[in-house]
């Protein structure tokens, strides 16, 4: 594990190409963040707000990820340019 810039912990399972973030004293709730690059962007601010983040790249989600991270929230990002991906996506 390393540290992250925002603070907590950080690991990341490479096999599954699963983040994870971890920060205390904050909203007890954890976060599933389906993810493209440019949610780069928001991972200082998201990792302080939740006890638990998870982000995995849109490419790389499979619905069971659900089932391994139990997330309290699920946010897809997307870029605009990449909105037509919205219309094949499925959670589950």
């Amino acid at each position: 594990m390393k540290s992250p810039p925002s603070g907590g912990l950080f690991c990341c399972n490479k096999q599954q190409n699963i983040d994870k973030y971890l920060t205390q004293n904050a909203d007890p709730r954890s976060v599933l963040v389906v993810r493209d690059s440019f949610a780069t962007a928001l991972q200082p601010f998201l990792n302080t707000q939740f006890n638990n983040t998870n982000y995995v790249h849109i490419t790389s989600y499979y619905p069971s990820v659900i089932e391994e991270c139990k997330p309290d929230v699920v946010v897809l990002q997307v870029v605009e340019r990449y909105i037509d991906r919205l219309r094949t996506f499925k959670l589950k």
